[in-house]
């Protein structure tokens, strides 16, 4: 499933893509490369996690996509932010850089195992740390 696919699928509501955000086995777990749906899961964790955090200031932030590199040891998150302040606001392309992090185990708890099924339970505190750090720039 390609990621573009996996974000139609969350916009438009598939029951099925819900349950297998909830349970799933992972098949590139050898590599720090996130697969498409461990893409999927950590981008849905961080926008339920941004309902109910720094995402409820003025700045509204809707995060896209999150690509890693082995070879950096780190990964670019992709996200819009818009101020909502007033009507007809400009909808801005945001990117963090996010090192030393680069592995799907890092960024999310989870019940299972990522050979086979897990389900995600959270995002992990270090991870957050990073993302907010980076969030705060966007701040009006």
């Amino acid at each position: 499933m390609t990621l573009q696919n996996t974000f139609k699928k969350i916009l438009f509501g598939s029951g099925a893509f819900a349950a297998a955000v909830l349970c799933f086995g992972f098949s590139q777990v050898a590599s720090a490369q996130l697969s498409d749906e461990q893409q999927a899961v950590v981008i849905q964790e961080l926008n339920d996690y941004c309902a109910d955090s720094w995402c409820e200031s003025a700045v509204e932030f809707n995060f896209q996509s999150i690509i890693c590199s082995d070879q950096t040891t780190s990964c670019d998150l992709y996200f819009t932010t818009q101020d909502n302040s007033t009507n007809d606001q400009p909808i801005f392309n945001q990117v963090c850089h996010l090192q030393p992090l680069n592995k799907i185990e890092q960024m999310i708890s989870y019940k299972g195992s990522l050979e086979s099924t897990f389900t995600p339970l959270g995002l992990k505190d270090s991870f957050v740390e990073q993302v907010d750090a980076c969030a705060e720039q966007f701040f009006h």
